[in-house]
């Protein structure tokens, strides 16, 4: 069961703190915050340049 669907979806807010929260369990905030900000803009360039940016 996806538990942010429906009237539980998370608004950008939301997602900001849930992708944030989880990935700093692992990574510090601005490695985590890299690839965050990479995903919220994909629909601005070319698949190929997001995955060399993702990948450092």
């Amino acid at each position: 069961m996806n538990s942010v669907a429906g009237e539980r979806q998370l608004d950008a807010a939301g997602a900001t703190a849930k992708f944030m929260g989880t990935a700093g369990i692992v990574l510090d905030a601005a490695a985590a915050r890299r690839p965050f900000d990479v995903v919220l803009t994909i629909d601005g360039r070319p698949v190929r340049e997001t995955m060399k940016m993702l990948a450092g």
